[in-house]
């Protein structure tokens, strides 16, 4: 769900669900990325449109879940600890139990990641959050209200349950500690690399200099060379291959190159419906190649 500004402010100061998550090699997102929003302010991730949608639905989802477990909650609720570096935003509380609701969207791996439901059989980081939040809250449980929403349709709305598991919290207690006073506390830059969207959010000093290594941006520059050269050879090979489908015997084109063990290559017309952006509707071709020869 959509959090207040003051509560961004609030999680910049200290780890919360999804960042734990980041730590233990979870999500998509780096350390350094997570360090940069922590240590100095900056927003590395602007959301998108999974995201957005997330927000317009997952109050109602709450909702449901609320019905369906036959309870009241209360949402949109931050609690932070009162004796480390933590935090946690939660979707939803239990009114009257020791209990949280957290609500997922997802549409991705939806078979291979999510199990029973009624079961504790969620995604990795989808425990880790919820062990996260009853760390910091010290709550029994989380009800799990997902909507799952698989590319090939079927849409389900299901229930799972994470129970409270001590050694665990003690497990992410730790690397999370340990983490903190290193590039927090101590500032110890973290060894992996920022995201694109972070390095446009940095803020530059004007005027500032600081030397580095030449061989690194001798590499950076032999890289882009040799991209420019692989680029020119793919429309060059691309256009050699479109001249060989042509049969001088036929003065015809061919939709089909035939390479022999029964691979071939393939030009055939496809349909593409409308869209707003960015791509008008209409019948085109796409140049198929074999995965390997």
């Amino acid at each position: 769900m959509a959090i207040t500004e003051k509560q961004r402010e609030r999680r910049q100061k200290s780890i919360g669900g999804s960042d734990i998550a980041t730590l233990l090699g979870h999500n998509p997102r780096s350390q350094y990325d997570l360090w940069l929003e922590k240590k100095h302010g900056v927003v590395t991730f602007e959301g998108n449109d999974a995201t957005e949608f997330g927000q317009v639905v997952e109050g109602s989802i709450a909702d449901w879940a609320a019905q369906k477990l036959g309870v009241k909650i209360r949402k949109n609720v931050f609690r932070a600890s009162s004796n480390d570096p933590f935090h946690a935003n939660l979707d939803a509380v239990v009114i009257g139990d020791m209990a949280a609701v957290e609500v997922k969207t997802t549409s991705y791996r939806v078979d291979e990641e999510w199990g029973e439901p009624g079961t504790d059989e969620v995604p990795h980081k989808v425990v880790c959050q919820c062990q996260w939040q009853m760390l910091v809250t010290d709550y029994d449980r989380v009800h799990v209200a997902a909507g799952l929403m698989p590319s090939f349709g079927g849409q389900k709305l299901r229930m799972f349950q994470v129970d409270r598991h001590d050694e665990l919290q003690q497990f992410l207690h730790d690397e999370a500690s340990a983490w903190w006073n290193k590039h927090i506390v101590g500032d110890e830059v973290p060894s992996d690399l920022p995201s694109e969207q972070a390095i446009k959010n940095i803020t530059r000093v004007p005027n500032f200099e600081r030397a580095i290594d030449p061989d690194l941006v001798g590499e950076l520059l032999q890289a882009k060379a040799d991209a420019r050269l692989a680029n020119f050879l793919v429309k060059e090979l691309t256009k050699q291959l479109h001249k060989a489908l042509y049969d001088p015997a036929t003065e015809q084109w061919a939709e089909v190159g035939l390479l022999g063990e029964d691979r071939r290559v393939t030009y055939f017309e496809h349909y593409r419906k409308p869209e707003a952006k960015p791509r008008a509707g209409g019948h085109y071709r796409r140049l198929v190649l074999p995965k390997e020869l």
